[in-house]
């Protein structure tokens, strides 16, 4: 990604004061969060990362 200001981090660019174009976010990060597939158990992760594109359902709430 090319940005204005030379910098690949937009976070570092907006900390110093650089103009940040504002787009939609493309990533998500959740804590503690379970995720289900197939007919494995559910796996817990204290902090996960993802594309939003990868998602393909969610819920609020526990699976039981």
């Amino acid at each position: 990604m090319s940005m204005d200001c030379g910098y690949q981090d937009e976070a570092v660019a907006d900390k110093q004061g650089h103009h940040v174009p504002q787009r939609l976010p493309q990533w998500i990060h959740l804590r503690e969060a379970t995720g289900l597939a197939g007919t494995s158990g559910p796996v817990i992760r204290p902090l996960w990362r993802g594309r939003l594109t990868d998602v393909s359902g969610w819920f609020l709430g526990r699976p039981e």
